[in-house]
């Protein structure tokens, strides 16, 4: 079975000012730091966000898998309280080493979960 893409145009977090080039906002870089900061938070809300964003999460994470994580770190920040991409980039490089590790592992558990659920509710009705 192949995959398909949606159009830009069709991605949730498009939609919702992820990848918006406009000033930065200092709370936003705040809030990002407290999401990627706090694991249970993160995960929750990452998982939370692929459930709701699903055709931003299929193109990113059926089609992008040298960027998932990034991806699903930006998409979080983005779902949980309006953050850019440039913002949870910035607030990324305030991160200490070891909480960067930590919130990639929580990345790569949130990707994981989707493609065991993905392959499981596969049909030959996929859209």
């Amino acid at each position: 079975m192949t995959s398909t893409t949606r159009p830009w145009a069709d991605w949730e977090d498009w939609h919702a000012g992820l990848y918006a080039r406009r000033l930065v906002r200092a709370e936003s870089i705040v809030a990002s730091l407290a999401l990627l900061a706090d694991a249970d938070t993160f995960l929750e809300v990452g998982h939370e966000m692929v459930r709701t964003w699903p055709h931003a999460a299929r193109h990113n994470l059926d089609h992008m898998w040298s960027g998932r994580r990034a991806w699903i770190g930006q998409a979080s920040c983005c779902y949980a309280h309006g953050a850019t991409a440039d913002e949870t980039k910035q607030a990324w490089g305030g991160l200490a080493n070891a909480v960067q590790a930590r919130a990639n592992a929580i990345a790569d558990e949130i990707a994981d979960a989707y493609h065991r659920g993905w392959r499981y509710a596969q049909t030959l009705f996929t859209d």
